[in-house]
């Protein structure tokens, strides 16, 4: 059964405010971005998550620390979950990426995080 459906963020904001049927609710949006920084830039697939996203699936992190729901407001820190693949095509598999800047689509994002490789929730490389 899919329980995935088009929707805007103001819709899911309402969707988990207003509904006491769910333990919890998250979005999720996919999309390209352009990676840049250190070294040549590059397209990637990602994909855009609420703050609950990986607790909610219940995985943890290879490195760094998981998002919280405090990262969905636009103030916030701006923190991004980089994949295995991309942390060791960019990054050399440096083990302090933690911290470090992402530019992506020309905003710079903190790496909070590393997602665990040969995991899959929807997430890509």
């Amino acid at each position: 059964m899919d329980f995935t459906a088009p929707s805007s963020y103001p819709d899911y904001v309402d969707f988990r405010d207003q509904s006491n049927v769910f333990e919890n609710l998250g979005a999720f949006s996919e999309t390209m971005m352009n990676a840049s920084g250190e070294g040549e830039a590059e397209r990637v697939p990602g994909v855009v998550v609420t703050g609950n996203y990986f607790d909610m699936l219940g995985v943890g992190a290879q490195l760094g620390r998981t998002l919280h729901v405090a990262d969905d407001q636009p103030a916030g820190s701006q923190p991004v979950v980089i994949s295995d693949s991309l942390w060791q095509r960019r990054f050399s598999s440096n083990q302090s990426v933690v911290g470090q800047t992402l530019n992506l689509n020309g905003k710079p994002y903190t790496i909070a995080r590393l997602f665990p490789s040969g995991r899959a929730c929807g997430t890509r490389s």
